[in-house]
C-alpha cells in the first residue's frame, strides 16, 4: 500500500542512495530539484495533486528493472509514464513510483525491413520526424506530445489508419519489464502469450520500454493540413460529419478527424486530413469539399511532409496554449449507420451545444473519429481492440478550469452522456474510458471472451496484481 501524504515513506535515505550508485539516470524525491517540474507534466490536472514517494527517470531497461524492484521490495505500486496524458489517471501516483520514461526516446529505423524500434519514452512526433527522413511512416495519433507507449500499446487510431490499421496492430515485438523485475521480448515466436497481452492491454502485465513496429512507403510530400471553421449553428455539424464520413468511406488514402471547440469567439470545427493519393486532382477533391463548408478563418491545405501534416493539429495548440484543466473523457463508439441518422444527429447536436459553450465546461473538445477500412480488415488486427468495423468515435473531453468547482462540469457530463447512450454499440476504446461512474451501457473496451483470456495471463505474469488489476 503507498504511504499517505503524512506517513513517511517505507524507504530509507539509505535505500535512495543505493538506486542512485546503481543507476545511470536520475532518482529523486519530493522538494528535490526536478521532482516537480517532472511530476507536473500531465495532460488532465484532475490529477495534479498525486505526489509520488519517489520518481525514478532511467536512462535505459537495466534502470526501469531496478525501479521495478524497488517498488516490488518496499510493497508500493509502480507506475509508468511516457508522454502523461492518461484520461483516467494511470500516468500518476499518489505516495507510488512513479518511472518517468522520458529519456528513452531512441528511434532507430531498419530502412531494409521497413521497421522502426523506439524506445518507452518516445512521443509521437519523436518517430514521425524521424521516420521522414527514410520515406517511411507507422499509422500514430494527431497530437505529437502524446507518448507512443500509451497511446499505441492500447490501440492507436490516425489518419493512416484506414490503409494501415492502428498502431497496435502494426507491433512485431515488444522488451517488457515484467511485475518480476524480469525483462522479456514478446513477439509471435517467443513468449506469444504475453504478445497476445500487451497488444491491447500492456499496462496490466509489464512497463514496455522497447516497441518494434512495421513502417510503410510514403511520398516525400502528400496533400493535407488542418482547418479552422467558425460553426454558425449546431444543425451545421450534421453536414461535416455526413462529408467526413462519406468522403473516408470512398477509399483508404484518406483519413480525417474533426474537433470541436468552444470559446470567446463561439464554437469552432478544425478539420485535420490527410490524402494520400499520388493524383492530385483526386487528393485534392475531398480536402477542397472540407474547406467549402464554412470560413476557413486559420489554417491551410497543401502539399507537405506527411509528418509536417500530422502535427498541425498541435501546432494550432501550441500557437495559443490552453490554461491547465481538469477533464473527464468520455468515448462513445457509434456504428456508421446510424451517425447521419436524423435522430442520432438532434442527440449529438444537443449534447455537443451542452459540452462547449456551458460555463461550466469552457476547455471542452469532441473528437470525431471515422473507423474503418484497415482498422477492420488488417491482418495481424489485435484482437483485444474490439471496435473492428464500420464506426464513428467520438471522444467528449470534458474540460474545466482548475479553479472551478467540479459538482457543476460533472452534471454537463452526465447530461451530454444520458442524450448519446441511446445510439452507442456494446463497444469502446480503451485510451478514452477508465474514468469511475461511467455507465455500463457505454460499452466494454474489451469483450468478455478475450477478458478472460487476459486473467489467465495476468495469473501467470502478475498473480499478484503489481500492476493494474483487470
Amino acid at each position: 500500500m503507498a504511504p499517505t501524504a503524512t506517513a513517511p515513506p517505507p524507504f530509507t535515505a539509505e535505500d535512495i542512495a543505493a538506486e542512485r550508485a546503481a543507476v545511470a539516470g536520475r532518482v529523486l524525491l519530493p522538494g528535490e530539484p526536478g521532482f516537480a517540474e517532472i511530476n507536473g507534466r500531465i495532460f488532465n490536472h484532475m490529477f495534479a495533486d498525486r505526489t509520488p514517494a519517489v520518481i525514478f527517470q532511467p536512462r535505459g531497461t537495466a534502470d526501469v528493472v531496478r525501479a521495478v524492484r524497488f517498488g516490488a521490495k518496499h510493497k508500493l505500486p509502480v507506475v509508468p509514464r511516457c508522454g502523461g496524458h492518461s484520461a483516467a489517471g494511470r500516468s500518476t501516483t499518489d505516495g507510488g513510483v512513479l518511472v518517468d520514461l522520458s529519456q528513452l526516446h531512441h528511434v532507430v529505423v531498419d530502412r531494409a525491413q521497413s521497421r522502426v524500434h523506439i524506445g518507452g519514452g518516445c512521443l509521437l512526433g519523436d518517430v514521425d520526424r524521424e521516420l521522414a527522413l527514410y520515406g517511411l511512416v507507422v499509422p500514430l495519433g494527431t497530437y505529437q506530445n502524446t507518448g507512443c507507449g500509451g497511446l499505441m500499446l492500447h490501440g492507436g487510431m490516425g489518419l493512416l489508419s484506414a490503409a494501415h490499421g492502428l498502431s497496435v496492430d502494426n507491433i512485431l515485438e515488444a522488451e517488457v519489464v515484467t511485475a518480476a523485475g524480469e525483462v522479456v521480448v514478446a513477439s509471435p515466436t517467443s513468449h506469444e502469450d504475453l504478445f497476445f497481452g500487451i497488444r491491447g492491454a500492456a499496462s496490466f502485465f509489464g512497463i514496455v520500454t522497447r516497441i518494434t513496429l512495421q513502417a510503410f512507403p510514403i511520398a516525400p510530400e502528400v496533400h493535407g493540413g488542418c482547418i479552422l471553421q467558425p460553426l454558425a449553428q449546431f444543425s451545421d455539424l450534421a453536414r461535416h460529419i455526413e462529408v467526413q464520413l462519406r468522403r473516408t468511406k470512398e477509399r483508404t488514402e484518406l483519413g480525417a478527424f474533426k474537433f470541436l471547440v468552444g470559446g470567446p469567439n463561439g464554437p469552432a470545427i478544425m478539420t485535420l486530413a490527410c490524402d494520400t493519393s499520388a493524383d492530385e486532382a483526386r487528393a485534392l477533391e475531398p480536402l477542397n469539399e472540407f474547406a467549402s463548408l464554412g470560413p476557413v478563418v486559420a489554417g491551410g491545405f497543401g502539399r507537405a511532409p506527411f509528418w509536417r501534416i500530422n502535427s498541425s493539429f498541435g501546432d494550432f495548440i501550441h500557437a495559443k496554449p490552453p490554461p491547465p484543466a481538469r477533464q473527464y473523457w468520455r468515448g462513445f463508439v457509434v456504428p456508421t449507420s446510424r451517425a447521419t441518422e436524423p435522430d442520432f444527429q438532434a442527440a449529438f447536436q444537443e449534447a455537443a451545444r451542452l459540452a462547449v459553450t456551458s460555463e461550466h465546461t469552457p476547455a471542452t473538445l469532441i473528437i470525431f473519429e471515422p473507423w474503418q477500412h484497415g482498422i477492420a480488415t488488417h491482418p495481424n488486427a489485435s484482437p483485444i481492440c474490439n471496435i473492428r468495423g464500420s464506426y464513428v468515435v467520438f471522444a467528449f473531453i470534458f474540460g474545466w478550469l482548475t479553479h472551478q468547482p467540479d459538482e457543476p462540469a460533472m452534471q454537463v457530463v452526465h447530461k451530454a452522456t444520458e442524450l448519446m447512450l441511446p445510439f452507442v454499440a456494446d463497444l469502446n476504446y480503451i485510451n478514452y474510458t477508465g474514468q469511475p461512474d461511467a455507465p455500463a451501457k457505454l460499452g466494454r473496451p474489451i469483450s468478455d471472451e478475450v477478458r478472460t483470456k487476459l486473467r489467465a495471463l495476468k495469473a501467470k505474469w502478475d498473480p499478484d496484481n503489481f500492476f493494474p488489476t483487470l
